[in-house]
């Protein structure tokens, strides 16, 4: 018995000899690997266009120093996002985050990033997600306004507010994957989706000044308005320019306290009337329209035809007219405007009409003398 424990002591002791005169590279990890590597997605939300830190942890499993090369690599780019060689001392373990630039063509897609150290490699996956900053240029916006009209228009209004409610990457989902009934659109682009969105956050915008079209649709717009709403919100608007789009929407299909509804009145017009509003001091050609003919001199016959259609098309039809909640006094054709003659007068006279703002000069004594005169049409 002594002997077989004296022979198993020096088995042991040969071995550990035989260990240490090893070369230090040889004695590794269980795996027989020399290095390990593992690497993490990055923290928060990476966003396209923007440079994340992509987690990378290191461990050299020799006795020796390790010179290796890390590179990482995004799915399908020809050229590495990163390449770098790290020096290891023995047996080091390293935490290291590496920055990297996310392309704006994987905006909305999920990204793998891969990563390697000579013969070990690992990779994650991350979600790109839009800039934090979707502001879009005029030209984009115009983009995005003609993208919505064919893309989403038939099933969506452009006024929707739960659209609005919706951010980027809820919109690029819906976009890239569909939705209940909602197909996938994949031939629109994350720039495309980003212009439509920012044209349904400010659909009344419009393109910078100096654009004729845009000018056009201004000029169109202070027209509508002066016919249909400057009788009682002033020349400019005043306080509705501080009102949304919805806002407006609502007042004019609907009412609002004494104001009647406008059906006749299209999206579109009421876009144009508030795009004057917001703008109202616009040097636009061509230029301001004419002012209101001067009253008639002294002596002269006033008729409905003559002067007096004009006062009321430009400051009472408005409200007065057929199918409106004023339309109980309606002074949108002379055998209206003849029957409620003196109410009208009176009311011009005291102040009363139209609520908010002052007939042009003028105007207050052209209506008395066509009502002195009996109020002729012709």
């Amino acid at each position: 018995m002594p002997r077989i424990r004296i022979a198993a002591c020096l088995t042991l002791v040969l071995a550990l000899i035989a260990s240490f005169a090893m070369p230090a590279q040889a004695r590794r990890g269980r795996s027989g690997k020399s290095l390990k590597l593992s690497v993490r997605r990055p923290k928060g939300k990476a966003r396209s266009g923007e440079s994340v830190a992509v987690r990378v942890k290191i461990r050299n499993r020799t006795d020796e120093e390790r010179t290796a090369r890390l590179v990482l690599t995004f799915e399908g780019a020809g050229e590495p996002a990163h390449d770098e060689i790290l020096t290891l001392a023995p047996r080091e373990r390293r935490r290291t985050e590496v920055s990297v630039r996310l392309p704006a063509e994987y905006e909305g897609r999920k990204l793998r990033i891969s990563a390697s150290l000579d013969e070990e490699e690992d990779q994650t996956q991350v979600k790109v997600r839009p800039p934090e900053d979707g502001s879009s240029t005029p030209d984009e916006w115009e983009s995005g306004r003609l993208l919505f009209a064919a893309n989403c228009a038939a099933c969506h209004d452009v006024d929707d507010r739960d659209l609005r409610k919706e951010d980027l990457d809820d919109w690029l989902e819906a976009v890239r994957e569909g939705e209940d009934d909602m197909p996938a659109f994949p031939g629109l682009s994350a720039g495309d989706v980003r212009a439509m969105r920012d044209y349904v956050l400010a659909p009344d915008r419009g393109s910078e000044p100096g654009n004729s079209e845009d000018d056009a649709e201004w000029i169109r717009g202070r027209e509508l308005y002066a016919t249909n709403c400057a009788a009682c919100h002033g020349a400019e608007g005043g306080k509705i320019a501080h009102e949304d789009f919805g806002d407006w929407k609502e007042a004019i299909y609907e009412g609002e306290d004494d104001m009647p509804t406008f059906p006749s009145l299209s999206l579109d017009d009421v876009r144009a009337m508030r795009k004057f509003v917001l703008d109202p001091d616009r040097d636009v050609t061509p230029s301001e329209p004419p002012p209101p003919p001067p009253p008639p001199p002294p002596g002269a016959k006033v008729t409905y035809e003559g002067s007096v259609k004009a006062i009321l098309s430009r400051s009472c039809v408005a409200c007065h007219r057929a199918g409106s909640a004023l339309g109980s006094v309606q002074l949108d054709t002379y055998a209206t405007a003849f029957e409620n003659r003196t109410a009208l007068v009176d009311s011009v006279v005291k102040g009363r009409m139209p609520p908010g703002s002052a007939l042009a000069t003028g105007d207050t004594a052209t209506l008395e003398n066509w009502l002195g005169d009996g109020a002729p049409e012709k």
